[in-house]
């Protein structure tokens, strides 16, 4: 593997850690709502990760990632249409990202 792959592999991985600092257990939907800074960082973490998957793809298109397009397509939905993003959306993402797709929002 290509030393500029691993590093946009441990991009991800820093990404995630950094949505799962944001997303703790215990975590609400409704204080994840309110709280402008959260969703900032998990948008960006959520761009990050799609930039480096994108780079990823490209230098080496025969690398197998699970469900790799969708998210460079969700990464270039936030930043093509970010007026269409909504705070579920958002934080439902991050959700599946960090916790490897285990349910951990508690709505209220």
């Amino acid at each position: 593997m290509e030393l500029e792959v691993k590093a946009w592999l441990f991009d991800i991985l820093q990404a995630i850690q950094v949505i799962d600092m944001c997303i703790a257990p215990g975590t609400t939907y409704s204080s994840f709502e309110r709280d402008r800074r959260t969703q900032l960082a998990v948008e960006r973490s959520i761009e990050k990760i799609g930039e480096a998957m994108r780079r990823i793809l490209d230098q080496d298109p025969a690398i197998v990632i699970t469900n790799a397009r969708r998210i460079v397509q969700t990464r270039n939905k936030i930043i093509h249409e970010y007026d269409a993003i909504n705070l579920t959306f958002l934080g439902g993402y991050a959700n599946g990202t960090s916790r490897c797709c285990e349910r951990r929002w508690k709505l209220c």
